[in-house]
């Protein structure tokens, strides 16, 4: 099935040719989504036996349910946000280049805590999309 829509072009004139593919890419991934979400919807209030139809109401609730969806954190990504975020106020405090040259445990103990922080904050930009 082919679905298309048109943009005015007052709307979109200032968008490069890049944008506007990185745009068709996105509303593509999103009309996807919307389908299939539209599909679990539909399967979820189908009886038993039932023929399968999408109606315009079940494509309305799974447009609210994945804008509501799309905003929820599961905890396992707040937790890795905390840790990235105390991870950066710990290696904050402990950063002092004279006991680096001091004790080598120390400068350890610091690179471990600041690589640790670094990947948790890359994980958690990456899992955001940002």
């Amino acid at each position: 099935m082919e679905i298309k829509f048109q943009v005015d072009d007052e709307i979109a004139n200032n968008m490069t040719r890049g944008a506007v593919e990185r745009l068709v890419k996105q509303s593509e991934a999103y009309t996807i989504e919307i389908i299939k979400e539209a599909e679990r919807v539909e399967q979820s209030t189908r009886e038993h036996g039932a023929q399968i139809e999408i109606t315009e109401n079940t494509i309305f609730q799974a447009v609210r349910r994945n804008k509501t969806q799309v905003h929820k954190r599961n905890r396992k990504s707040i937790l890795v946000k905390l840790g990235s975020e105390f991870g950066l106020f710990l290696s904050g405090i402990l950063f002092n280049q004279k006991m680096f040259a001091e004790n080598t445990i120390y400068f350890i103990i610091y690179f471990v805590i600041i690589t640790l922080t670094i990947t948790l904050t890359i994980v958690t930009y990456n899992k955001e999309g940002e």
